[in-house]
């Protein structure tokens, strides 16, 4: 459903560049000169006890906003960070465990952006990582996929309908 979200109005004139949930290997493939200026996001270390899903919720909605006004560029080793930010118009590059290239989960992402594998190692993050860095695209384009989010956006609700109606089926038998 995050494939659905509205593209953002405008691109910021002097953005941030955000490096969210990223491993340490996938760090060290991020070129020296792009990490001095990133913002470095781990939403998965937000321990905080007493956290509702009301404010959850919140957190979630405000990181979304904060990217959609200020990012340039998220690099980022999540799908639920990845595709918001695809459907908002912000270029991605999606950095991932080369361990893990049968994960069917990131599937899309690979579709739709592609994705750089990267090395977990002590020689993938001391070496091999700068030099599979330097063939990726560090200034990405922003997809714009206006009619596929249509058909994305359809099939969800017909596929809500078909589970609405079975439910109503059983409850009447």
């Amino acid at each position: 459903m995050t494939l659905t979200l509205p593209r953002r109005e405008r691109e910021p004139e002097k953005g941030r560049i955000y490096m969210v949930g990223l491993s340490k290997g996938a760090e060290s493939a991020v070129p020296r000169s792009i990490r001095r200026r990133a913002v470095v996001v781990d939403q998965a270390k937000l321990r905080l006890p007493d956290l509702t899903p009301g404010l959850k919720e919140e957190i979630s909605q405000h990181l979304l906003d904060t990217y959609s006004r200020t990012a340039s560029l998220v690099i980022t080793s999540k799908i639920h960070c990845a595709m918001p930010c695809i459907a908002m118009g912000i270029p991605v590059v999606f950095l991932y465990d080369k361990n893990k290239k049968e994960d069917y989960r990131v599937g899309i992402i690979g579709d739709l952006i592609g994705i750089q594998y990267v090395g977990e190692s002590r020689l993938d993050r001391l070496v091999l990582n700068r030099l599979r860095s330097m063939k990726i695209d560090w200034k990405p384009k922003s997809l714009d996929f206006k009619a596929e989010k249509e058909t994305i956006r359809q099939g969800y609700l017909a596929a809500f309908d078909r589970a609405l109606m079975r439910f109503q089926l059983s409850r009447n038998e």
